[in-house]
């Protein structure tokens, strides 16, 4: 038996499917080892402030590209390359036109907002347009490349950039480290990766020149839609509370609650990157064989939910220790909104599964229900959350998505089980909840890493088969 699966393991590592997993892998584990390390020595070298209002402009950036990206989004060129391939020079095209007129307007709309903002010096807008093209025509560029199945150019310049990122931070002296040096310097290098990655899209898609694809603008406006209603809803619980901190409760506090995102990032980033790799294969695997690919999609949800839980655990007992070891003292105030927001970290990656599926089976009206009565139940949280600062956020955001998850098992299950109800996916979130609960409650880190290691065998045995099961249809994909 164990002879079997070390060839099924074999087998699936040939996998065209898992090579672009594995070269994504190796750029998000770099680029986010770079990015945590980067954002560390920043936090020392640069004033709280200063780190809040670096925070705030990357908020500010993405919370526009949203819109810039979505009124032809790229996850729909990315699915419909994946179904016909011949169709991408004629789509990057359709899709780069009205990106550029977006882009436009979305430099007005940073204009608007930022206009009677004396802490944004000209140059720092002018960074901020810089970071916004970013934002808005490397999706894009990247969600052509992996329509064709093709991941290890992203890896390269993320990879590239990062290692860049992170010896400029290290170079540039304490005294220096100011806003109008420091993101004026990540937008560059930022900018300089997306032209090439257009100018490898260019090539990759060159041999498609003069074949037109049969998807009209009309029909890709209508495909792109729920997205941009299901994105605009998502900026509000991303970076619509990072806006409001700024603003309620001041760049200090801004800047602790980034503190935290910046480090639970790499957890989301490692979905992100299975995302990424799976979505094309996904789309045509449900399209064939419908009930095995959506017992996958059941068993990853399940399977991140309760192993994540475990890894948040020992992250959140030992955060006191390692987050102000990095970041020094004047970031103490950092450590309790980091906890909460490992545990929405979490929440956020099961998540990320739930609507690649549902992207993938075409079922973007119920991800658009899915996503607004999620919302619905964020913003009273949001609201009550913002007089607390960062630590009342934190606590918002992920008391509202433990109610969103809740009633998501039941649907990932009826959709793509046929069955309402999941022994094993309503273990896992058990398991989710109990271990939340310990983690506030009790203090003690000898304790702590007892239940860590006691919950982490129960759950290889929870999922063990499953696991296997994945493995068999990695296969099959």
């Amino acid at each position: 038996m164990e002879l079997k699966c070390i060839k099924g393991i074999k087998a699936l590592f040939q996998k065209k499917i898992v090579k672009n997993w594995s070269s994504l892998f190796m750029s998000m584990v770099v680029s986010s080892a770079s990015s945590f390390l980067c954002f560390a020595v920043l936090g020392n070298k640069m004033p709280v402030e200063d780190y809040g209002l670096f925070s705030t402009m990357i908020a500010l950036a993405t919370t526009v590209s949203v819109f810039v990206n979505n009124v032809l989004a790229g996850i729909v060129a990315n699915r419909e390359i994946a179904v016909e391939p011949n169709s991408s020079r004629n789509l990057l095209l359709k899709f780069l036109v009205v990106r550029i007129i977006s882009f436009l307007f979305g430099i007005v709309a940073l204009f608007i907002y930022t206009r009677n903002d004396k802490d944004i010096t000209q140059l720092v807008f002018i960074s901020l347009v810089v970071l916004l093209s970013f934002d808005s025509f490397w999706d894009l560029f990247e969600q052509v490349a992996f329509g064709l199945r093709v991941t290890n150019y992203s890896m390269l310049l993320n990879v590239i950039s990062s290692v860049i990122w992170l010896l400029v931070v290290f170079a540039i002296p304490r005294d220096m480290a100011s806003i109008n040096i420091i993101l004026p310097v990540y937008a560059i290098i930022c900018l300089s990766k997306t032209i090439i990655y257009g100018v490898v899209d260019c090539k990759l898609t060159h041999e498609y020149n003069g074949c037109s694809s049969t998807k009209s603008f009309k029909y890709l406006f209508c495909s792109s839609m729920p997205y941009m209603y299901n994105r605009v809803l998502g900026t509000i619980s991303t970076q619509i509370p990072i806006l409001l901190l700024d603003g309620y409760a001041g760049l200090a506090e801004t800047a602790y609650y980034s503190v935290g995102e910046k480090f639970a990032t790499p957890i989301t980033r490692l979905t992100t990157v299975t995302i990424s790799a799976v979505f094309p294969f996904l789309t045509r695997a449900l399209k064939k064989n419908h009930k095995l690919a959506g017992q996958a999609v059941v068993n990853l949800f399940q399977i991140i939910l309760s192993f994540g839980a475990c890894g948040a655990l020992i992250l959140c007992a030992t955060s006191k220790y390692w987050l102000v070891a990095i970041l020094g003292q004047k970031y103490s105030s950092a450590v309790e909104a980091f906890n909460y927001q490992i545990w929405f970290a979490v929440i956020v990656s099961v998540d990320s599964i739930l609507s690649m599926a549902l992207s993938s089976d075409f079922k973007q009206k119920t991800l658009s229900v899915i996503t607004t009565i999620d919302v619905l139940l964020l913003v009273p949280f949001l609201y009550v959350g913002l007089g607390y600062g960062a630590k009342g956020i934190a606590i918002a955001k992920l008391m509202a998505a433990m109610f969103s998850v809740f009633y998501h098992l039941f649907v990932i299950s009826h959709i793509f089980t046929g069955h309402y109800f999941n022994w094993k996916l309503i273990i896992s979130w058990v398991i989710f909840f109990v271990l939340t609960c310990i983690s506030s409650l009790v203090g003690n880190l000898l304790l702590l890493i007892i239940i860590f290691v006691i919950f982490t065998v129960g759950v290889f045995l929870l999922n063990g088969k499953d696991i296997k099961g994945l493995i068999y249809i990695g296969k099959s994909l």
